[in-house]
């Protein structure tokens, strides 16, 4: 084996144990775990429905879910993102995204 490729595998060597020893000492820590609690509500919609409108049940159904949308609107849950003309060509829109958070959003200023 030359000098040289001794040295080289050397300092790879000492590299190694360099790593090895560092890694050693992290794991001695263990990386501390931040917990964020927020609380799920649930939100319900009851409807007193006639007899003859059990008949039209999707139309029930879609109402419904048309009131559940609104009251998650309005308790904050659903947040709104609205980003200006990325669309080349097409100068007159704008695009709007929703999404729906699962756990109440959390309070600004906490």
């Amino acid at each position: 084996m030359s000098k040289k490729s001794y040295k080289r595998n050397q300092n790879r060597l000492y590299r190694e144990i360099k790593r090895r020893i560092i890694a050693e000492q992290a794991s001695k820590f263990p990386v501390p775990v931040i917990e964020i609690r927020r609380d799920i509500e649930t939100i319900a919609i009851r409807n007193i429905v006639p007899n003859y409108l059990v008949r039209k049940i999707e139309f029930v159904k879609t109402d419904m879910a048309n009131k559940l949308a609104s009251k998650l609107v309005a308790e904050g849950f659903v947040e709104f993102f609205i980003s200006e003309n990325k669309y080349g060509p097409i100068a007159d829109v704008t695009e709007i995204e929703a999404r729906i958070c699962v756990a109440k959003p959390m309070q600004k200023g906490r």
